[in-house]
């Protein structure tokens, strides 16, 4: 533990902003190549044949491999650690044959109304250092959010993916550039313990997930009547992709957790464009998700900030650029405050009196035009959503948020944006915590709840706390929006 960030702090630096130390310059991350022709860090300029729609929207490579080739399906290691058979949960809260919080749906009481409406849902997890309790929470959540489904007679797709898309520090994370995981993390024990030793595959997956394995079933889409297994689970009418005596509420509890080994720089935003993009392309796994005309839903959750950088300027994370964007530009490496001064814009002094979306060039100019922001402009996700509205037919598309704001945000709490008090928490993350229940702190997410917000519906909330006791509540209320 470093002196005085606490092990939020710690972990977030020694992860997130120092993994894999000779990594610098190493082409061999992951990264898509966000264009034809880019050149790497090293100056090595990379062709790649990037798929339909073009690079304008997302590009990969024309197999859907990142630069290194690994095979995001599995969802990272096949390490399958602990995977002892049928284990019970020990927490009160979970979903796997606890006590059910006060404000959750019982899943045993919940009853499939029959079909009468279709929904669509991609999570996008973010598994880096510090998630493990928050990955139990959302874990623990699932049996009364897949009974919420079933109590308002949803057929539904869900698949997740994480907030892993690369970046030139993380070369030993296996990035999922928005591919689903559809696989226990029983089979993925080796995800939960980070590169410094933080083990948390006990509460983010023993004690939420009772099963090893999560055997799909063939399935078939509108635009392909090949039967062949799909990366997420489904409900449709009374049938199910699920092995018998799997409930969807179990299996949910299973995928959702996504481990702590990914990259410290989340590309939260880039990963949730990348895994609508994959649903579009018929050589990807993933084609076909989203269904014309059902409800189409993705939930953010996070406890950092939105670090989607463009490739073409990612030498604002290395030591040969110009260090602008650092907390301190004599450092070896570059903290997660790279995130956040590369992306927002305050204005007065701490406790500021707001913040707010930035486009800034590799040079820290603020005002810069879309292209040129070393951060991707928030114009590239709302224009993926736009086209994923467009091409849903009669269907709604929703976006929700579980991150760093106040616990009663937004019922009556109230966004604050101040420097921390901890000289090495602002150091590590350039602004203090939007929120802290003691054992997780939430960074204010700017990027990600602009957008978010850009997309509710009147009068309905779908920007929640990650420092929240449980999310069951928070969860059904995103149910609520779209069935209302």
């Amino acid at each position: 533990m470093l002196r005085g960030m606490g092990l939020h702090g710690a972990v977030k630096w020694l992860v997130g902003a120092s993994l894999v130390l000779g990594a610098c310059g190493d082409d061999s991350s992951g990264e898509d190549t966000e264009g034809a022709d880019t050149e790497s860090s090293t100056g090595t300029v990379t062709t790649m044949t990037t798929m339909t729609p073009d690079d304008t929207t997302g590009s990969m490579d024309s197999t859907g491999q990142d630069s290194t080739g690994s095979d995001g399906s599995s969802g990272g290691s096949t390490d399958t650690g602990d995977t002892t058979s049928g284990s019970e949960s020990t927490g009160d809260d979970t979903t796997t044959g606890g006590v059910v919080p006060a404000d959750c749906t019982d899943p045993a009481e919940a009853e499939f109304a029959g079909s009468m409406r279709s929904m669509d849902i991609l999570f996008v997890v973010d598994n880096s250092g510090t998630m493990g309790p928050v990955q139990a929470r959302l874990a623990a959540a699932m049996g009364s959010f897949a009974a919420r489904l079933d109590n308002e007679g949803v057929d539904f797709r869900i698949a997740v993916t994480t907030s892993d898309t690369g970046n030139p520090w993380c070369a030993g994370t296996t990035p999922e550039a928005g591919r689903y995981v559809a696989s226990s993390c029983r089979s993925r024990a080796a995800e939960f313990v980070s590169g410094v030793g933080v083990d948390v595959t006990d509460e983010a997956c023993l004690e939420v997930c009772v099963h090893d394995d999560i055997a799909l079933s063939p399935t078939t889409t509108a635009n392909d009547p090949d039967a062949v297994v799909r990366p997420w689970i489904e409900r449709i009418g009374d049938t199910t992709n699920l092995p018998d005596g799997v409930t969807p509420g179990e299996a949910l509890a299973c995928l959702l957790p996504q481990g702590i080994a990914g990259c410290g720089f989340e590309r939260t935003l880039e990963s949730m464009h990348r895994g609508i993009l994959r649903a579009t392309v018929d050589a990807e796994d993933e084609y076909d998700f989203f269904r014309d005309g059902a409800d189409s839903l993705i939930i953010v959750v996070t406890d950092e900030v939105d670090c989607s950088h463009d490739s073409q300027y990612e030498t604002i994370f290395l030591p040969e650029g110009d260090r602008v964007f650092w907390s301190d530009p004599k450092a070896f490496s570059p903290t997660s405050a790279v995130c956040w001064n590369a992306g927002v814009e305050c204005t007065g002094d701490s406790p500021y009196d707001e913040c707010h979306v930035q486009n800034y060039d590799t040079l820290g100019n603020p005002g810069v035009a879309d292209g040129n922001a070393v951060l991707f402009a928030m114009s590239r996700f709302s224009d993926g959503f736009a086209a994923l509205d467009a091409a849903n037919g009669s269907g709604s598309v929703r976006m929700a948020l579980i991150a760093g704001v106040p616990d009663d945000y937004p019922d009556g709490g109230e966004l604050t944006y101040a420097d921390s008090k901890d000289a090495d928490f602002q150091n590590s993350f350039g602004i203090g915590a939007g929120c802290d229940d003691g054992e997780i702190v939430g960074l204010p997410p700017v990027r990600m709840r602009e957008l978010a917000e850009s997309l509710a519906s009147p009068g309905m909330p779908n920007v929640f706390s990650v420092c929240s006791e449980n999310y069951c509540d928070e969860l059904e209320r995103v149910v609520d929006d779209l069935v209302q």
